[in-house]
């Protein structure tokens, strides 16, 4: 075994010659902020944010119209460029009550649910729909891609999860709680590494469950929140203590501080935070040092980083516009 070397300061040659540094003038104190505003899309009042895999759309859905996705290019002065569900071209009834939806790893569908519990898989390429999936005889509450857009796993108002096969269609599996019934899944993901399924549910409760045969692994208490922020490999959410940071590979749960979640930076090294008085910061998901952005919502419906990490999305509540921020390191 090599014995750990001593600190570089006691290491000394006799015959050495000591010379003391000049002293250094004192450098100006730099205030970081790590945001900066870049430019406001014109949109109508805005939910449900996701990019586009490349960068080049912001998927989201307006307040005002569930069952409805409209794409915007973000470099764009103008108001979305298409919309899909409700009204278009299909003519599809929309869900009663929610506006989530999903898009592949690939960025070439769209997973949106539409009323009686029916999925409609969109063809982003074409704008037309690709295929439905008939669903398990409940409205759906909630979606997502598994990261190599094989399965497509939905959640229901009524607690029912299922498991689809992408290309075909095919459902693989669905799995039910009897006694958790009608405390459905507000929100799903899966880990980056596809051996896990998490979801956020309505009796205020993360759980993880194994991929593919959705078997139960563990649950935690997330009370008062009902959601989640992830990037696939690291967690946050809030519970009694103030927000959480889980990760996904070690299974280590920390607390953050007295926050709520919004988004978490792609690589997992950030995350982004709301306090008590909408105060927003970026929290470093080792140390747990805020940093204030000089930003302040009272309520921000959502937030998303752009695939590169480089951009922040932050759709301001019921106020029309999506604001794009630039990230600093």
């Amino acid at each position: 075994m090599i014995a750990d070397l001593p600190p570089a300061h006691t290491l000394r040659s006799p015959a050495s010659v000591h010379v003391a540094a000049a002293p250094r003038a004192p450098r100006p104190r730099v205030v970081a902020r790590p945001l900066s505003w870049r430019h406001d899309l014109d949109t109508p009042p805005a939910v449900a944010l996701r990019w586009s895999p490349d960068g080049k759309w912001l998927a989201f859905a307006p307040a005002e119209a569930p069952g409805v996705v409209s794409f915007i290019d973000p470099a764009s002065s103008g108001g979305p460029a298409f919309s899909l569900g409700a009204g278009g071209p299909a003519g599809i009834d929309p869900p009663r009550r929610t506006w989530n939806f999903a898009l592949s790893p690939d960025g070439r569908r769209l997973a949106l649910p539409t009323a009686g519990g029916r999925i409609r898989l969109w063809d982003l390429v074409k704008r037309e729909v690709e295929r439905e999936l008939e669903g398990i005889g409940e409205e759906v509450k909630s979606l997502a891609f598994d990261p190599t857009g094989r399965w497509l796993a939905t959640g229901g108002f009524a607690y029912g999860l299922a498991l689809w096969e992408v290309a075909d269609g095919k459902l693989v599996l669905k799995h039910a709680q009897p006694d958790r019934i009608n405390q459905g899944q507000a929100q799903l993901a899966f880990s980056a590494d596809r051996r896990w399924l998490l979801g956020a549910g309505d009796d205020h409760e993360l759980t993880l469950w194994r991929v593919p045969s959705i078997a139960f692994s563990t649950a935690v208490d997330a009370y008062p929140s009902t959601s989640f922020a992830t990037d696939g490999r690291l967690v946050a959410y809030r519970d009694r203590n103030g927000l959480r940071l889980w990760d996904l590979t070690s299974g280590r749960r920390t607390v953050a501080g007295p926050y709520w979640q919004l988004a978490v930076k792609p690589g997992g090294t950030q995350v982004l935070g709301r306090t008590n008085d909408g105060r927003i910061v970026l929290i470093d998901a080792r140390s747990h040092r805020a940093r204030p952005t000089g930003l302040t919502f009272s309520a921000p419906s959502e937030a998303a980083f752009s695939p590169d990490g480089r951009t922040l999305a932050i759709a301001r509540g019921s106020s029309r516009g999506i604001r794009l921020y630039d990230v600093g390191d």
